[in-house]
């Protein structure tokens, strides 16, 4: 087996999933026999990476909204990349046979493509993570977006056939292919299809521990929150829920011996109120759980397979084609442990749709009426709508993203 190099200009941190999507893919690759590594920010130090990057991750939108900024954005991302490239020929370091890059924008697309016309052929692994029209902003997909990728694109269809790379392109989600379909086809790309979740997917979760038997009848687990402070992503709706369990109110008979967990880890502080409202109901609500850190990702999994339902109430205009890696954990968590998974959101947006196809249980729900619909997901009886995993749910939630990686790779090598 050759060399592997994970290229991830945005990986500047241990928040948000780049980091175990990262670890994951140079665990798994090491275990096929590749040496891999990951180019990412300077900023990490993290095993197995290298600091090549500086100022080539998402920084500021506004620097690359329009096609200029994503031009001069794209070009410091390849000479960045060639000066690592250069460095290591000076030390005789063998050739990469492939490269993989996955959660890219489109100027880090472009980048890549700008220097894959001036490196020695090999194979390129890419997943088109982000919709077409991505800005990261809170007004949704532009149009400028969209065609900043319809030129990232394009220069890659070009820098493959005059390298003489082997392209293997694959999209996260039956959605994400949909709306990348046009393009692809506009720049003269075909994709292999669909590939596993990034996280979560395909990992193995050890059986239920003593403190939490696999099932307690009449105790259901509901996970109220799981992430960072980015707005959108259900902070706000799973707060109602606890403000209302710290109220005094009575609750549904289904809840009565409810446990509820709220897991954080951001970068920047949670605001003072809501810090406040977490530690009372730490204190004052029975069986409440927050955890204020950074979770492993194969700790992640134990604790999502305990969770019966989950609160999901991502914003369905700001994440209309956005994909939710917590949906996938915890679907794969529930999947790995041959149990059904169940889901309260909001309708509409990727997150309902990208639920139903998998096959989990999903229950729609509205701003004051969480704890309602929670109650409801948990009655006795009760899975929502649908609540079986179809077979995209078992492709997309069954093998992890690492083994499937390496086995395009090693189909895509020349004999």
């Amino acid at each position: 087996m050759g060399r592997v190099v994970i290229v991830d200009p945005a990986y500047a941190s241990s928040v948000g999933h780049h980091a175990d999507v990262n670890a994951l893919l140079l665990k798994g690759l090491a275990r096929q026999g590749w040496a891999a590594e990951c180019w990412a920010d300077g900023a990490v130090a993290a095993e197995g990476c290298l600091g090549v990057f500086s100022g080539c991750g998402y920084v500021d939108p506004r620097h690359w909204a329009d096609l200029g900024g994503t031009v001069h954005l794209a070009r410091r991302m390849e000479q960045q990349f060639l000066a690592e490239r250069d460095r290591q020929v000076g030390e005789n370091s063998r050739p990469v046979a492939a490269w993989v890059i996955h959660t890219a924008l489109p100027f880090q697309v472009l980048g890549l493509a700008r220097a894959l016309r001036r490196i020695q052929a090999a194979t390129v692994v890419l997943s088109l993570m982000f919709p077409p029209g991505e800005t990261l902003a809170e007004e949704g997909p532009q149009g400028a977006a969209t065609s900043n990728c319809r030129v990232a694109l394009g220069a890659l269809a070009q820098a493959v056939t005059q390298g003489g790379h082997r392209l293997r392109l694959e999209l996260p989600s039956q959605q994400s292919l949909e709306l990348h379909a046009p393009l692809l086809a506009a720049a003269g790309l075909g994709s292999s299809g669909l590939h596993p979740a990034v996280v979560g997917a395909g990992l193995p979760v050890a059986p239920a521990q003593a403190e939490r038997p696999a099932a307690t009848p009449g105790r259901p687990r509901i996970l109220l929150h799981w992430g960072d402070l980015k707005p959108g992503k259900g902070r706000r709706e799973a707060l109602e829920v606890v403000n209302q369990l710290l109220s005094g109110d009575g609750l549904p008979p289904s809840l009565q011996e409810a446990e509820w967990f709220f897991q954080l880890h951001s970068q920047d502080p949670l605001p003072k109120a809501e810090q406040a409202s977490l530690e009372r109901a730490r204190q004052q609500v029975p069986r409440f759980r927050w955890l204020n850190e950074r979770v492993p990702m194969e700790r992640m999994q134990e604790l999502l397979a305990g969770c019966d339902v989950a609160l999901l109430a991502y914003d369905p205009v700001h994440y209309r084609h956005r994909s939710s890696g917590l949906l996938w954990c915890y679907g794969a968590a529930r999947l790995m442990t041959r149990q059904p998974a169940a889901v309260v959101g909001r309708a509409g947006g990727w997150l309902e749709r990208e639920a139903r196809d998998l096959g989990l249980g999903w229950r729609t729900g509205g701003d004051g009426r969480w704890l309602e619909h929670l109650a409801a997901a948990v009655a006795p009886g009760a899975e929502g709508e649908g609540g079986r995993f179809t077979a995209y749910g078992r492709r997309v939630l069954g093998e992890s993203f690492a083994a499937h990686v390496a086995r395009l790779i090693t189909g895509a090598e020349p004999t």
